[in-house]
């Protein structure tokens, strides 16, 4: 009864860390890999250090908008005060 109450506890602890990686760029798939294999606990902790992804997809649209921004100073279309402004706009706007 012990054993199979423990078998249970580890499946769902598993089950839990998977589901927490779904929201992380490690994903659920290699968060119950790693929960299986190594430990859930172990799992866990690396899933925390994970990123979360809506923070990457915010960090690639900044990247985005910022390069689009410097090739337009670049190829004259706007000048190096509108630039400024521009960025400084953008930023205060998309704080973390």
């Amino acid at each position: 009864m012990d054993v199979l109450f423990l078998f249970i506890l580890w499946i769902l602890s598993c089950w839990a860390v998977g589901w927490l990686g779904n929201t992380r760029v490690i994903g659920y798939g290699w968060s119950v890999i790693l929960a299986v294999f190594l430990t859930p606990i172990i799992a866990l902790v690396i899933v925390l250090l994970s990123k979360k992804k809506k923070l990457l997809e915010k960090d690639l649209n900044t990247t985005k908008y910022l390069s689009n921004l410097f090739d337009l100073k670049e190829k004259g279309a706007i000048n190096e005060k509108e630039y400024n402004k521009f960025k400084d706009n953008f930023l205060n706007k998309n704080k973390y």
